[in-house]
């Protein structure tokens, strides 16, 4: 009797393992005739099950089915019909994010394809793991489970199953739902590593992604990986994976690695204003003059023409008491844009400044000194003349701006131009 009880235990062990094996054959079939929805009932019976959810072939039709639905969209490009219509919207239903589940059922697959006990838990989204991987694949004394498949998802699913994912990735990044996009090209990224190769349009964009999903410590990682893969067509645009960089590290407030980052990025591209303007920024709001000014000075001889080096140059002068200095910058300023608003309000304004001081120190000369007094303040009014065309050009790019108006009041005031005094009283009022 014990005999037979065993035997009749080995007839229902082989029956059941044939019955999975039965579903998920059926499953094969569902997906070759179109029917999605059968497909992922049974293949979800299957991949549970403790007889075939450790088998390949298992995840491999897993990731089909799930791959199917989510390009379902493209039988509706193929067929217009109305009836094409219905059955997009119903296998649409079938799952409302199937790619992520296509996605890990490929990699299960591919774990599933190699005899190896050491890869039975295996986790593809860790760099080390994926180069272990690759390192299983190539070695001859490697032993599969199933070669086929390996051999089929390799050369055909995953190159397809990229591009998917990158372009919804896009799609995402364009809708600015940074988090999906992020994830997405972070799987493009891994899918390729498992191909041996180095998706750098999806390393450039999850690095952004992350910066924009305000995932700081990824947006370092891949940024870090943008620069070391020197990613981008000109130096320019090299220099400026420097520049992301930093601004991730910023984003944490590691202010150390931030300038740290800009200086080496400086010294691989010395010719980006990028970088120099960024630098200078930094040391401007830092309150860090002296190292502001040395790098501004840098900046103007790389680039003689940009205005507003010398702008911010002028205006460190300045606050050193340095005028002449100032004076020059500030017209150089005007030199390169004729009409730029901040260098010739600046320019008219330090004049107007000086001649203001001046009233001041004149005001303070004692009655009985009637010949000095009137000197200084002689030399006040010249000021306020040098001042005078510089705040008058400004006032007529800018009719409104009520600084500039408030200051030409007093300059005609000072000059006894009562008309152009009145003029600028009213706007005033106005």
């Amino acid at each position: 009797m014990r005999r037979l009880t065993l035997f009749l235990v080995l007839i229902a062990f082989v029956f059941v393992a044939n019955a999975q094996t039965s579903k998920r054959s059926s499953v094969k079939n569902y997906i070759n005739y179109g029917e999605f929805d059968s497909a992922k009932e049974k293949i979800e019976e299957v991949v549970v099950n403790a007889k075939t959810k450790e088998d390949a072939l298992s995840w491999f039709y897993r990731a089909r089915v799930y791959h199917a639905i989510y390009n379902i969209d493209s039988y509706k490009k193929a067929d217009r019909s109305t009836e094409a219509d219905q059955k997009v919207a119903f296998y649409n239903k079938l799952d409302a994010n199937p790619l992520p589940k296509a996605i890990d059922s490929y990699k299960k697959a591919l774990v599933y394809c190699i005899k190896d006990a050491k890869l039975s838990d295996y986790d593809f989204d860790k760099n080390l793991d994926r180069i272990k991987y690759i390192k299983a694949v190539q070695d001859p004394n490697t032993r599969y489970n199933n070669q086929e498949v390996l051999g089929f998802i390799y050369a055909q699913y995953l190159p397809v199953l990229t591009n998917t994912v990158a372009n919804q990735g896009v799609t995402e990044y364009q809708k600015k739902d940074y988090k999906k996009a992020l994830f997405l090209f972070e799987q493009a990224v891994v899918l390729s590593a498992i191909r041996g190769t180095v998706d750098t349009f999806s390393v450039y964009y999850a690095a952004h992604s992350a910066m924009k999903a305000e995932e700081k410590d990824k947006a370092i990682k891949y940024f870090k990986e943008v620069k070391s893969l020197k990613i981008g067509k000109t130096d320019d645009d090299k220099a400026g994976n420097y520049y992301y960089l930093a601004k991730a590290y910023l984003a944490k407030n590691d202010t150390a690695h931030y300038i740290k980052t800009l200086q080496k990025g400086r010294k691989v591209y010395p010719k980006s204003s990028t970088l120099l303007v960024e630098i200078i920024n930094y040391y401007i709001t830092a309150g860090k003059s002296k190292e502001a000014k040395e790098m501004l000075i840098v900046g103007t001889k790389n680039e003689p023409n940009n205005k507003l080096l010398y702008f911010n140059l002028g205006t460190i002068y300045e606050k050193q008491d340095s005028l002449i200095k100032a004076i020059e910058m500030y017209n150089k300023t005007i030199e390169i844009d004729p009409n730029y608003v901040s260098g010739l309000y600046n320019l008219g304004a330090l004049y107007n400044n000086k001649g203001l001081a001046m009233v001041k120190e004149a005001d303070e000369i004692p009655p009985t000194q009637q010949k000095k007094y009137d000197a200084k303040l002689k030399e006040a009014v010249g000021e306020f003349e040098k001042a005078l065309p510089y705040l008058e050009k400004v006032h007529e790019l800018d009719a409104k701006d009520k600084v500039t108006i408030a200051a030409l009041k007093g300059i005609y005031y000072t000059l006894k131009d009562m008309p152009k005094y009145e003029e600028m009283n009213k706007l005033l009022k106005e």
